[in-house]
C-alpha cells in the first residue's frame, strides 16, 4: 500500500494472528508511507513448514523477515512495527 518511493513501514503480526490485524493501521499510514504486511510462516495465507518441528525457530522467522524486507526495500532501511499477545 502507498507509494513505494516513500519510506517503507513493515508491519509484522504476532501469533496466532494474520496480516489482517494491520488493516486499519495500514490504511492510516498509506498516505505517508509504503506500507507492507505479510503472513508469518504457518499463519494466514502462508504455508506451514514441514516438518513442523524446528520450522518455527527464531533464526528461521528472522530469515523470513529479512527476505521480505529485502524484497520490498532492497536499498533502503525499513521501519519495523510488530506486536504479539505475549
Amino acid at each position: 500500500r502507498g507509494d513505494a518511493a516513500r519510506p517503507t513501514v513493515l508491519l509484522v503480526h504476532g501469533y496466532p494472528d494474520s496480516q489482517e490485524v494491520w488493516e486499519e493501521v495500514a490504511e492510516f499510514l498509506a498516505d505517508r508511507f509504503h506500507v507492507v504486511t505479510y503472513d508469518v510462516r504457518g499463519h494466514g495465507g502462508s504455508s506451514a513448514p514441514l516438518p513442523l518441528r524446528g520450522g518455527f525457530t527464531l533464526p528461521k522467522l528472522t530469515d523470513d523477515f529479512l527476505a521480505v524486507a529485502h524484497a520490498v526495500s532492497p536499498t533502503r532501511p525499513v521501519h519495523l512495527v510488530g506486536h504479539d499477545w505475549g
